[in-house]
């Protein structure tokens, strides 16, 4: 398991490297890690990081 915060630097530097700018997410997405962590959360499952993400995160996505 990685931590959120290691996950979400391996998800945008992935992203990023693919030619998404990201720049509204790169400031948001931090922010929500830090709220996953106030609700106790530590850590990305396995599984989460395997999928695709949902439909229902069309704002955390970069419009092209």
């Amino acid at each position: 398991m990685n931590s959120l915060r290691e996950a979400l630097a391996e998800y945008l530097e992935l992203r990023r490297g693919l030619g998404f700018k990201l720049q509204d997410a790169g400031r948001q997405l931090p922010h929500f890690v830090a709220y996953l962590e106030q609700q106790g959360w530590r850590a990305a499952p396995r599984r989460a990081s395997r999928r695709r993400p949902s439909r229902s995160m069309t704002s955390l996505r970069p419009s092209r």
